[in-house]
């Protein structure tokens, strides 16, 4: 309501006077309802789940503690699905001010614009983000001269603010310029976490690494890193043996990146997680997506974090909007790679890059998949239809083998993942198919 970037709930100072008197409360060992855990109840019963933290503080006048909440993101937090709201010295039900529950939707205010690092001096600002990296990323040229300069910039670009004569360091500066997210308490759960297994399941994990750079400063090692995990392909041509990535390096970097931008800040305890198994790379994301993952592809770009995906547009981490995930496509499909598997989850979005399969060895639904997929590559980067011809040049088929391409086209049919550019053309010889949505 009144634009603030944290209230205090406090235990151990009087109502009235604020005078400090201690409190003997203990949060750890406080109950909820059903004799469970106070914290674990809070945290429950809140919806959305919200990253409260709680602190005690060792006062001259008596020990406090302290509750920090964050202001609403989505909308107004719901306490066992009833919103409250105080009004003078009593809680009232939101229900009964719809005027300020208007208000609360108005004023939500973005991640990105949050405090990350309040009240830090100019030479902490630069011990704490990169900005030599940034200037490299956005090709400065030439770059601030001195540390004032320095700091202009990168109050021009948001990273930091100030506010009643104190310099802060905002959310979408630390997530992409930190040098070490561990130095910012509240976002230091977003970090990116990479774990590689050894075989196709989870049994046995073999390395596990949190990456905890900035998001931009800290891409290109980390793009680097998933591509040493992921195992060579190793071929023989004559007497010369070489080795080539599995997956196209283009497809990794966009599926990676749409998983930093498009994830959900508000979801506590989960961040970016990269799983690297020998026949799969996994990418998930928290935050359910804003439109249907099969229409990642030629949708306009609908962003949560608008500022967080401009700023890495900017520095050449993301593609130039919506024509990431069109690219990364295309590249599996050069590479003639399995369809990727696009997943909506209660909590967030996976996406499964598989390697090489012989087409005997694809399922029907991922034929189907496949065939979606050329569709919308066809369509979106080509302005072509769907043809028995390119499906068969997508998947490998010998034209003398080209009833196989007929029956995926007449299953993909069926499933109304995609539909014939002229209805009125009764040929199948020379028919082009469209996906169902263009």
């Amino acid at each position: 309501m009144h634009q603030k970037n944290e209230a205090w709930l406090v235990f151990g100072v009087q109502n009235i006077s604020h005078k400090v008197i201690g409190t003997t409360f203990d949060y750890r060992a406080a109950k909820g309802k059903g004799n469970e855990s106070l914290i674990t109840w809070l945290s429950r019963n809140l919806k959305p789940s919200i990253n409260f933290e709680i602190k005690e503080v060792d006062h001259p006048d008596g020990r406090l503690v302290v509750f920090f909440i964050p202001p609403a993101n989505l909308g107004p937090v719901k306490f066992l699905k009833r919103a409250w709201i105080r009004i003078g010295s009593n809680n009232k039900s939101l229900d009964e001010f719809p005027e300020k529950e208007a208000v609360i939707w108005e004023r939500r205010m973005p991640f990105e614009d949050r405090i990350a690092k309040e009240d830090v001096s100019e030479k902490e600002v630069l011990e704490l983000l990169n900005h030599d990296q940034y200037f490299k990323l956005v090709d400065e040229s030439p770059p601030p001269q001195n540390e004032t300069s320095v700091i202009e910039k990168l109050s021009q670009e948001d990273f930091i603010f100030q506010r009643k004569g104190k310099l802060h360091i905002s959310n979408v500066g630390a997530m992409l310029l930190a040098y070490d997210l561990d130095n910012f308490p509240k976002l230091k759960s977003k970090a990116v976490r990479v774990i590689t297994y050894r075989g196709i399941n989870r049994l046995t994990a073999i390395k596990d690494l949190t990456f905890n750079k900035g998001y931009a400063v800290g891409f290109s090692p980390l793009i680097s890193y998933v591509q040493g995990q992921v195992p060579e392909l190793e071929t023989i041509e004559g007497t010369l043996r070489s080795a080539t990535i599995k997956y196209p390096k283009k497809a990794l970097r966009e599926f990676i990146a749409n998983a930093l931008v498009h994830q959900d800040f508000s979801v506590v305890g989960s961040s970016p997680l990269v799983e690297v198994f020998d026949n799969r790379v996994e990418i998930s994301n928290p935050g359910k997506p804003l439109i249907e993952p099969e229409r990642f592809m030629d949708h306009p770009p609908i962003s949560r974090n608008e500022k967080l995906s401009d700023k890495l547009r900017r520095m050449r981490i993301c593609e130039k909007r919506g024509s990431g995930v069109d690219r990364a496509m295309v590249e599996i499909e050069v590479a003639q790679l399995p369809p990727p598997q696009l997943e909506k989850r209660d909590d967030g979005v996976k996406i499964t890059i598989y390697s090489h399969k012989e087409l005997s060895q694809l399922t029907k639904d991922e034929q189907s998949r496949a065939c979606y997929f050329h569709s919308c590559v066809r369509y979106v980067i080509d302005q072509e239809g769907l043809t028995n011809e390119s499906l068969c040049k997508r998947l490998g088929i010998k034209r003398q083998n080209k009833a196989i391409a007929s029956r995926i086209i007449k299953n993909t049919l069926a499933k109304k993942y995609i539909k014939p550019f002229d209805p009125e053309n009764k040929s199948n010889r020379y028919a082009k198919y469209l996906p169902y949505w263009a």
